[in-house]
């Protein structure tokens, strides 16, 4: 991986952050008025539920469930705290690149990144062959905007024929991220080319994380993301789920290259 020697990237994560949420803030008031605009007040200084660490991570991390929404705030605590127990732990300043295809929103970005970390993101692809027909253009912004408070770059890529982009290198993509929605809205035949894909890009030593909806493992994958019981789609493709969690009607799974055993070395023949 390659170092970088500028810093400063955390700093900059926070204000883009704080202006972000302000915006929220306002968008609130606009739409419910001053009364419930005031109780939205009164609950924005209410802390966060659950456990300490979850307090910690998600006000340094952007987050997007809103609190008028209690079930959408418990799922992304979830997949919050699910993925971060399962991120890689890089050398200081070690330069990593993400890449998730067919995103509807960047709204688990920011879990890619420990709230405490030493390394930089130092770029996010978004891939795919639908991502430029749902996504509109305030969602596009709003991608560019957390890829910055990141301190990364941002590539919109589309794949149109069999193949990876030729914008990314095999081999070259450290963390690789398919959310919940783009299995159902690919179907079985593109989730297997895009899983595919993803297998191609994504390094050796890479991590691929999913989260995905039961409609998702129904009607898409054909089987449930668990250890052991992994889909045919991903033992035939070469993947391994090496730990997975649900709750909340998701699924968060991280999986890896399944290593291939070596060939036996060949006995010597005797002579004798």
């Amino acid at each position: 991986m390659e170092q970088r020697k500028d810093g400063g990237a955390l700093l900059k994560d926070r204000n883009i952050l704080r202006k972000m949420w302000r915006l929220r803030r306002q968008e609130f008031i606009a739409i419910l008025g001053f009364v419930t605009a005031s109780w939205c007040f009164s609950c924005w200084g209410m802390p966060f539920p659950g456990n300490a660490d979850a307090q910690r991570l998600l006000p340094q991390r952007r987050f997007f469930g809103s609190l008028l929404d209690p079930s959408s705030f418990q799922r992304e605590t979830f997949v919050c705290e699910t993925l971060d127990r399962w991120l890689p732990s890089p050398p200081p300043k070690s330069s990593m690149v993400a890449l998730e295809i067919e995103p509807e929103s960047s709204r688990y970005w920011p879990y890619l990144r420990p709230a405490d970390c030493k390394w930089y993101m130092d770029r996010i692809y978004v891939v795919g062959e639908l991502y430029g027909e749902r996504l509109q253009k305030k969602e596009m912004q709003e991608m560019a905007a957390t890829a910055e408070g990141m301190g990364a770059s941002l590539r919109a890529l589309a794949w149109r024929k069999a193949g990876i982009p030729s914008e990314v290198k095999p081999g070259s993509i450290d963390m690789g991220l398919m959310a919940d929605g783009a299995f159902t809205a690919l179907g079985p035949k593109k989730t297997e080319a895009a899983l595919k894909r993803m297998y191609i890009m994504l390094k050796n030593s890479g991590r691929f994380y999913i989260v995905a909806n039961e409609q998702d493992e129904k009607m898409a994958l054909r089987g449930q993301l668990d250890i052991g019981f992994e889909p045919e789609v991903l033992l035939k493709l070469g993947w391994q789920i090496r730990a997975s969690k649900r709750d909340h009607g998701l699924v968060v799974a991280y999986l890896t290259k399944r290593r291939r055993a070596k060939p036996a070395a060949k006995a010597k023949k005797s002579f004798d």
